[in-house]
């Protein structure tokens, strides 16, 4: 079975807030959040996540920017397109580290469902069954998390996503999409 990953980072953010952690996006920022949304839209639809074995699992950085890019992303999906889908926001998401990005990463596709490592633990909220990840967080975790999965790098510049493909079952070779 294919797992696919899109990573999105947040939007363009003010630089100012009372701290980073409370930073919110620009009109440039929303621009963004919402062209992210309407082309993850696109890919989801194609990828017909309506099925049963295609559960969705989306983990957001509880940072007010990426919560106010999900938000942006998700007024561009129907009710419909999203119910059974779980969506998770994190402090853990938060300026992440590319190791723990990559243990999440590889823990949510790996069967049995195994995320022990995500606090609280997932194992409870997602089936084995679980194939596409979305994960809307932060640089330079999202970007290193690129490189250890493609041995491409790439620097997300805010508001920018990319996909990836597991091309095998071990999930040790990864292709850019």
């Amino acid at each position: 079975m294919i797992c696919e990953l899109l990573i999105l980072r947040h939007g363009e953010a003010n630089l100012e807030g009372t701290t980073d952690h409370e930073r919110s996006l620009t009109q440039k920022g929303i621009a963004q959040a919402k062209m992210a949304g309407q082309r993850l839209r696109e890919w989801l639809t194609a990828l017909d996540t309506s099925s049963s074995n295609r559960e969705v699992l989306i983990i957001v950085s509880d940072a007010h920017r990426t919560q106010e890019t999900w938000a942006q992303v998700r007024d561009c999906l129907d009710d419909d397109e999203v119910r059974g889908w779980t969506v998770r926001h994190t402090r853990e998401l938060y300026l992440a580290s590319v190791d723990y990005l990559y243990s999440l990463t590889l823990d949510v596709f790996m069967e049995p469902y195994s995320a022990q490592s995500f606090s609280p633990p997932l194992s409870n909220e997602v089936s084995n069954s679980a194939r596409v990840l979305v994960l809307i967080g932060h640089n330079p975790g999202l970007s290193d998390l690129i490189h250890s999965l493609s041995g491409e790098w790439l620097s997300l510049q805010t508001g920018e996503y990319q996909r990836l493909q597991a091309l095998d079952s071990s999930l040790t070779t990864w292709s850019r999409c």
